[in-house]
Order: structure tokens, then sequence, then C-alpha cells
């Protein structure tokens, strides 16, 4: 995980309007807040996170450890009532073995995001081409827990778009398990429709039993807010 000096708000990377946009979303997460946080730890929370605009940055090969360490802590919190622990050791071995990120980010075309708040990285995101003409993938999106309902989700889904835009892909496509509800539910407050279920053998005797979700990436995070 990368660090910064106590106090050194991280600059932010994207273009003025993805600025001014991720500004905004802090805001908007500031005023929800409860007005009088439960513990000194959701008021140290709510102050290290807003304290700084976000930045959300393109990774390297310097950053694998970094997003294979997020990953574990995040899907160690999210996944067990949803596939089981037996299920994320073993995707988790093979979806981020060092070997297999490095692949991605040298080889096929997928980009990873991270995204950093006070010079922290909180979470991160990989996307590339689609298997269709005119598509491309979001392949991952994740947030630490206790940084989530701060909008960092939204800008980094902001940056895949703003990469598909930019390659004139219209199309924005996702997996995500059935399972999953409240992100099934946040990619549908984000501007997403199923378009197909599937269930995918991965070998050591598991399925990913996941919804196909797909959005123009015209219409993406108009109004909705993601964590």
């Amino acid at each position: 995980m990368t660090n910064a000096s106590k106090g050194h708000c991280a600059t932010i990377t994207p273009s003025d309007t993805a600025q001014r946009n991720l500004a905004k979303e802090l805001r908007r997460a500031k005023r929800n807040f409860d007005v009088a946080p439960r513990s000194g730890k959701d008021l140290a929370q709510m102050t290290r996170t807003s304290a700084c605009l976000p930045r959300i940055r393109e990774a390297d090969e310097r950053d694998v450890p970094t997003i294979i360490g997020l990953a574990h802590r995040i899907w160690s919190a999210h996944y067990p009532s949803i596939i089981g622990q037996a299920q994320i050791d073993y995707m988790l071995s093979r979806m981020y073995a060092p070997d297999t990120i490095l692949k991605e980010m040298t080889k096929t075309g997928i980009r990873y995001d991270i995204a950093e708040v006070d010079g922290h990285a909180v979470g991160y995101s990989a996307y590339g081409p689609g298997p269709a003409p005119g598509e491309m993938k979001l392949h991952k999106l994740y947030v630490l827990p206790e940084h989530q309902g701060l909008g960092l989700g939204k800008a980094l889904m902001r940056q895949a778009a703003a990469w598909g835009s930019a390659n004139a892909l219209p199309t924005i496509i996702l997996a995500v398990n059935k399972r999953n509800e409240r992100a099934v539910a946040a990619y549908r407050r984000c501007g997403f429709s199923i378009r197909e279920s599937v269930v995918v053998d991965i070998g050591g005797g598991f399925v990913m039993d996941d919804y196909i979700m797909t959005s123009p990436i015209s219409n993406l995070c108009r109004t909705a807010s993601m964590v």
C-alpha cells in the first residue's frame, strides 16, 4: 500500500472537469455522514477521507503488491457469505497471482487504476477492450469497506468510462455475482441493466454464477451514486 506524509493531500491527475466532479461527490458524501458520528473511529474516518480530494491514477508494475493486498482485504470482508471462503481462496490464487496481473497489464490491454485518499491506496479497478466490437469490459472495481459510500467507486467508474469514450467504445459491460445484491443494485443505480445470466465453470469444482450487465457509456453515472 502506498503512503504519504501525514497531512499531505494527493494531487488530482484527471481533467479539471473530473476534479470538479470528484469534489462534488465528496461534498455530497460529507453531507450524508451522521450528524454525530457513532465513535471516535467514525469521526477520524470522516476527517481523513474528506480532508483531501481522491486521486485516481493508472497503476503500473510497481503497484501489483498493492492491488493484491487490497483484493485480499476486500474479498475477505465482502464475499464469504456470497461464494464461501474456499472459492475466495481459489479465485484469489488464480486472478491475483502476480504473474497474472503483470500479464494483464503488459500483454492483454487491461488497464488498472488505483484510488488514493491522502496518499493511501483504498480501491482499484481494471478494464479493457470487450469481447465484441464497440464494447469495453469492466473486469474489477473494488473499494475498501471503510471507504465505501464516499463516491470513490463512482470516480473509478468515470475514469473507466472516459477511457472507453476516448477509445471509441460506446458500451461498457461487466459481470457481477447474482447473490451480490448490493453491487447489482449499485450498478442499476449507475445506469446498468442485466443483459443475460451466465454460469461459468472456473475449475476446482467452482462456478461463477453471474449477471452480465451493460450500459451506454454516454449515460453512465449521470445521477446515481456508487460505493
